[in-house]
C-alpha cells in the first residue's frame, strides 16, 4: 500500500483506508483517553496520554507504543511490536517518520486539511518496510498527533481572538 487515511470520525468512530478506500484495515472508537480498535475481528485497546505517549495492545499482549508529549514534542519514539520508528517534525506541519538506520520509510502533514484524513505516506521503496498490524498503529499514532497539535492551535488562536475582543471592550467604554 502506498498510503493510509481515515473517515470522518462520528460518533462511533472513524476507519481506517487502504488509500482513499473502500478497503478498510481497521475501525478505532475511543471514550477519552481510552479506546478500541477492531482489526480483522481482532479488539484491539487503545490508550492515549497527551503528556506520555500512545499506546495500543492486542489481545495476544503484543504492543505499540509512541513515547512524547503530543502537544509539544518535535521528536517521538516508536516501538510497533518491537520495531523502532522516530516521528520527526522537520518544519511546521511537515512531519517524516525514519526507521532504525535513520532511513525515511514515511511522511506525513498536518498542512492544507491534513488532520482530517491524516494521510500517512510512505516511500515508493519502503511500502512493504512494516506489516499491516504496524501500519495501523503507526496511522493511528499519527492520526493523534495531528489532532492534539490542531487542539492546541485552536486554543492559541481562541486565547488571542478573546484578548482583542476584551482589548476592543473595553476601548470602546472609554471612547464613549
Amino acid at each position: 500500500m502506498h498510503y493510509t487515511s481515515w473517515t470522518r470520525r462520528t460518533e462511533h468512530g472513524a476507519d481506517l483506508l487502504v488509500e482513499d478506500g473502500p478497503d478498510v484495515l481497521a475501525h478505532f472508537s475511543h471514550d477519552g483517553v481510552n479506546g478500541t480498535a477492531l482489526v480483522q475481528g481482532e479488539t484491539w485497546t487503545s490508550v492515549h496520554d497527551p503528556e506520555k505517549g500512545a499506546s495500543l495492545t492486542r489481545p495476544s499482549g503484543e504492543t505499540y507504543e509512541l513515547i512524547g508529549q503530543l502537544t509539544k514534542d518535535h521528536e517521538f519514539q516508536a516501538s510497533l511490536r518491537g520495531t523502532p520508528l522516530r516521528l520527526i517534525n522537520e518544519q511546521r506541519n511537515d512531519w517524516i517518520i525514519e526507521d532504525a538506520s535513520g532511513t525515511k520509510i514515511a511522511q506525513f502533514s498536518g498542512g492544507n486539511n491534513g488532520v482530517r484524513r491524516a494521510i500517512l505516506e510512505f516511500e515508493s521503496d519502503h511500502e512493504g518496510d512494516l506489516e499491516t498490524d504496524q501500519t495501523i498503529a503507526l496511522s493511528w499514532f499519527v492520526r493523534l498527533l495531528l489532532e492534539h497539535r490542531l487542539d492546541k492551535s485552536s486554543w492559541a488562536i481562541l486565547g488571542t481572538v478573546l484578548l482583542f475582543a476584551i482589548v476592543g471592550i473595553i476601548a470602546i467604554l472609554f471612547i464613549v
